[in-house]
Order: structure tokens, then C-alpha cells, then sequence
């Protein structure tokens, strides 16, 4: 499979990684802190392989408790059913960092340099985040020429699809020849990987960007970015978008 990240570097944003770690507003951090956050984010690069991809299903149909691709691949989850209702397409992204930078925080934790292992740990996490997302926004790029839409990203795990639906997905990718495996524990290795989908549509509207922070109700996530707005109920009216 082809690496769709090949000579892109692995970076973090200084404000994410301050988030990441407990610092909501990076004014408040010490100056030994703030120091390691930046010794940590200048590593990064070294300990990283990116890698990604991304694969095509044509979306037979969605009924009420899930969608059926091409093939036949069933996935379950009502809410990914209504997210795709307008698409043809459900595009799958695969992104990691490789084996390094895990090896180098786990080595620093046996080393008992908490700290360091922490910042490095959120670093590489902001980093994965922000591969996926550059892969998205080509993505959008791509389809927008086409006249074409997506729909938010959405993946196994996240609120209304449930995890063992990333078994199904790994099922369908060449993954002998991919650097990121799935374990039976239903987890990715290398631990810095990504897996999401976005439907494609033929509305025109593009949606990838938005934060899907917005649908997920695991509420004390410290990798949360936007309120959680859950759907109203019938009847009711839409809460109000507090995102920035």
C-alpha cells in the first residue's frame, strides 16, 4: 500500500501538547515544564516514520442499524448509518508514527523520567491527530474539485459504533504489506496509530473538518477539543454551537 505520507515530518503544536499534559492555558506552566515540552517537541521528528493511507468502499446501502459496502461488508451502528445516508463512497484513513516513539517513551517511563515520558507521550499523540487530519484535508481538497462532499469523521470506539467494528475494517486492508497491525485486544500497533472513516456525498457540502469532538460523549477525555453537544431530542430545540 502506498504511503501517502512519505517525506512529511511528524510536529506537534506547543498549545496542543500544553492541553495535552493539563495546561489548558500555557501561560500557566512552569518554566521547567515549559522547557521539557520543547526539548520533547524538537525530538519528536527523529523518533518518527509517518506513514498513511487511505482506502475507497462504494457504499451499497444504509439501513436503520447500520451500512453495507461493496462485498458485501456489513458495519453496525445506527449512527454511522445516518451519517452516511447521502454518501457513495466511505473513504477508510490509516496514519502512524512507527515504533519509536513508543519504544522511546516506554524507555523513558523504565527510567523512571515521568516528565519527560508524559510530554513525549502527548506529543506523538498531537502529532498522529494531526497526520489523520492533513490526510482529511487532502481528501476535502480532492473531492471539492470534484464537486463533491464529505461527511464528518467518525471511526470504531467513538460514541454510537462500537469498537469491534475496527476488526471488520482491518479485515479488508492488505495488512501484510501495511506497518500498523491490529492485536486481539482489538488495539493498533504501533500505539501511534489512526484509524478513521468520512463519507463521501454528492452535496457539495464538505464536512471533514469539524471537530467530531461534537459526537462523542466520553466526557472527561483529555484529548477533548469541543463540547459534547448530543442530538436533541424530538420536540426540542438544537442546543447551541459553543465550539470555537
Amino acid at each position: 500500500m502506498d504511503n501517502l505520507l512519505q517525506g512529511m515530518s511528524a510536529s506537534a503544536e506547543f498549545d496542543e501538547v500544553s492541553r495535552l499534559i493539563g495546561y489548558p492555558s500555557p501561560e500557566r506552566m512552569s518554566e521547567p515544564v515549559r522547557e521539557m515540552c520543547l526539548q520533547q517537541l524538537v525530538r519528536l521528528p527523529s523518533l518518527c516514520e509517518p506513514w498513511g493511507t487511505w482506502r475507497d468502499f462504494e457504499l451499497r446501502s444504509a439501513h436503520q442499524d447500520g451500512i453495507e459496502l461493496a462485498g458485501g461488508l456489513q458495519l453496525i451502528s445506527r449512527r454511522l448509518a445516518k451519517l452516511m445516508r447521502k454518501a457513495r463512497t466511505m473513504r477508510l484513513f490509516v496514519a502512524t508514527l512507527g515504533e519509536a516513539v513508543s519504544r522511546e517513551i516506554q524507555h523513558l517511563v523504565h527510567d523512571a523520567c515521568m516528565l519527560e515520558a508524559m510530554v513525549l507521550d502527548a506529543a506523538a499523540t498531537a502529532a498522529v491527530h494531526a497526520l489523520t487530519e492533513n490526510l482529511i484535508r487532502r481528501t476535502c481538497d480532492e473531492v471539492q474539485q470534484r464537486g463533491l462532499g464529505t461527511t464528518t469523521r467518525y471511526a470504531p470506539g467513538y460514541t454510537g459504533w462500537n469498537i469491534g467494528d475496527i476488526g471488520v475494517l482491518f479485515a479488508t486492508l492488505e495488512c501484510e504489506h501495511m506497518p500498523v497491525q491490529l492485536n486481539a485486544q482489538l488495539m493498533m500497533r504501533p500505539e501511534k496509530s489512526l484509524l478513521s472513516i468520512v463519507g463521501l456525498t454528492d452535496d457539495g457540502h464538505i464536512a471533514a473538518p469539524l471537530e467530531q469532538c461534537r459526537g462523542c460523549d466520553l466526557i472527561h477525555c483529555s484529548a477533548r477539543k469541543a463540547p459534547y453537544l448530543p442530538r436533541p431530542r424530538r420536540g426540542l430545540s438544537p442546543l447551541r454551537n459553543t465550539c470555537p
